[in-house]
């Protein structure tokens, strides 16, 4: 386990100590994962950002021109009253009329005795009727637009405080409660965003998945991480139809099939060659053993009692077969990292994130080369 601990001079920064240079460097990549999956979803709000101040903006000139929406309706009146004027100046080819102005007619100044004059433009092409109907139908698309533009409005200002709330909240990830937690609350931030429709899901779901690319540059540029993917593997008698025929082969109580090496160099071809980021990923923790993956059809959901049996595979292929209780360590293969070249085996991996059971080893009854079919445990 890693700890931490004050050093007794100098400057008084905190030393960070670990049992194994493995846990070491895993730490080192959860770290900086979450330092890029922060920075995704940062650069995400500031655009969302501007894009809300941008619809903000276009939102109020569009209030403003509703506004404007009875002026229109008033001039369409005026034109209805005085059709012998605009006739008159339709005829002439003049563009604009002076008539009273009726609706507004001792509303500023009661004590008047005559309604004030109005100039309305005119399109000389129509009459004095369609010329009126082009102001009522000004009229009526803004007063539509009124109700609708406000609801939009104060829809955008409500999503800019949001915005502005999971900036905040990104200034102040809680380190200190571990990389883990970290990572979590960063997914909740982006989940938030997305359940509310201020910005668009993205195909992996999480701010984690997000900052994939980012995080794919981070190890590139790394001089301790030479292999960001792995190494290459061919996995030979794959057929036609994605069929492996030279690992150990499970059926689990749903149906998955199950795949298991049977050495390092197995394993590494399970992990590496056979898995896809969303297959689930098995190991006895801590100790050696195989690799297991239960192969996963996309979107599908594995039941708790097909994770449990994988684990049992596992823990039953692994060093802890003997042992009344094995903790197995499994989660997606996406969160699974190559050590450095330099310090690594066949068959080793990190895992970045993880999940843990406690299960017991299974009783082999036949031989493991015949389990696709015949092999049974008990």
């Amino acid at each position: 386990e890693r700890e931490e601990e004050e050093e007794e001079e100098g400057n008084g920064s905190d030393v960070v100590s670990f049992d194994s240079a493995a846990d070491c460097i895993q730490w080192y990549y959860q770290w900086a994962e979450l330092s890029e999956m922060e920075k995704v979803l940062r650069d995400r709000t500031d655009r969302a950002l501007k894009q809300m101040r941008d619809k903000r903006a276009g939102f109020a000139n569009k209030a403003l021109e509703a506004e404007e929406a009875l002026l229109y309706k008033a001039q369409g009146e005026a034109l209805l009253q005085n059709q012998k004027a605009v006739a008159q100046a339709v005829k002439n080819g003049i563009t604009s009329v002076e008539v009273a102005d009726w609706s507004s007619f001792g509303l500023n100044d009661p004590s008047a005795s005559e309604p004030p004059m109005m100039e309305i433009q005119l399109d000389v092409t129509l009459s004095p009727t369609d010329n009126a109907n082009r102001y009522f139908t000004r009229f009526k698309k803004l007063s539509r637009q009124a109700t609708h533009v406000q609801t939009l409005l104060d829809q955008t200002v409500s999503h800019l405080t949001e915005l502005i709330s999971v900036q905040d909240a990104l200034s102040n990830v809680a380190y200190g409660e571990g990389a883990e937690a970290s990572m979590a609350a960063i997914d909740r931030m982006q989940l938030r965003l997305e359940t509310k429709g201020i910005m668009k899901s993205r195909p992996g779901g999480t701010a984690q998945e997000d900052s994939a690319q980012a995080k794919a540059a981070l190890l590139r540029k790394d001089k301790m991480e030479q292999r960001e993917k792995g190494p290459k593997i061919k996995v030979r008698g794959r057929n036609n139809k994605g069929a492996v025929p030279d690992f150990m082969r499970f059926k689990s109580p749903s149906g998955f099939d199950i795949v298991a090496g049977r050495s390092s160099t197995e394993n590494d071809r399970v992990t590496w060659g056979v898995a896809r980021d969303w297959d689930l990923w098995f190991h006895a923790r801590g100790i050696g053993g195989s690799h297991v993956i239960i192969v996963v059809p996309p979107r599908a959901q594995v039941p708790q009692e097909d994770i449990v049996y994988a684990a049992r595979i596992a823990a039953t292929h692994s060093k802890a077969k003997q042992d009344t209780k094995v903790d197995v360590s499994y989660t997606e293969r996406k969160h699974l990292r190559p050590p450095p070249q330099r310090v690594r085996k066949p068959g080793m991996v990190m895992i970045t994130r993880e999940q843990v059971v406690t299960v017991k080893p299974m009783k082999l009854e036949t031989s493991p080369s015949d389990t696709l079919n015949k092999g049974k445990y008990a």
